[in-house]
């Protein structure tokens, strides 16, 4: 039910011309200080409370929805709650319970509230993930780009290929393999250099 009203409500923001291009998680992320996002956000948010209240056929996707909009309106403690219901749900899908996973991993990162601990977290979410479903390209990604935070840059190489392997059309996983590949051959040409200096 929360879908449907959210897909029709935002083809009657278009259609009325209120938005010139497409309503996007990124569009609204990035211009979240506008007004009418935060206006969005709150919509959002509360036609996935409905659905969450209602106990109805789609309240797995509402809650995972509901974070997703936590996190980009930087309520990062609310949306680990929703985050934590849903891995915790065995009745939720496994596609629910991996996407869960694989936004807490990234969540408890981006929080940083303890450095020598949230890797660790985040990786034993990771590692959930890959129990459920180990063929998913987006678990491998998102991994990482977690890698390549903490300058993992081996194990971002490794976790890119196994992500552009099982998914060939991922670009954006492309990409960060290609940027990822370039960052250690950078690395290492730094070190020959050095070396052959000291010789």
């Amino acid at each position: 039910m929360i879908m449907r009203r959210l897909e029709m409500s935002v083809t009657a923001m278009r259609q009325r011309g209120r938005h010139s291009r497409p309503v996007t998680m990124t569009t609204l992320s990035s211009r979240f200080s506008n007004g009418l996002c935060k206006l969005l956000m709150t919509f959002f948010i509360r036609h996935c409370d409905e659905e969450i209240e209602s106990k109805g056929d789609r309240v797995h996707e509402a809650t995972l929805l509901r974070a997703t909009f936590y996190i980009l309106s930087k309520q990062a403690d609310t949306a680990m709650e929703d985050l934590t219901r849903l891995i915790e749900e065995e009745t939720a899908s496994v596609s629910i319970r991996v996407n869960a996973l694989i936004k807490r991993a990234s969540l408890f990162i981006q929080q940083c509230k303890d450095p020598s601990k949230d890797p660790e977290l985040s990786f034993a979410d990771f590692e959930k993930a890959v129990t459920l479903d180990p063929d998913n390209a987006d678990i491998y990604h998102h991994r990482g780009q977690v890698n390549l935070l903490i300058d993992a840059t081996n194990k971002a190489i490794v976790d890119f290929t196994k992500a552009v392997t099982l998914q060939p059309n991922f670009a954006v996983a492309y990409i960060q393999k290609l940027y990822t590949d370039y960052r250690a051959a950078s690395t290492m040409g730094k070190f020959r250099f050095k070396d052959s200096n000291n010789s």
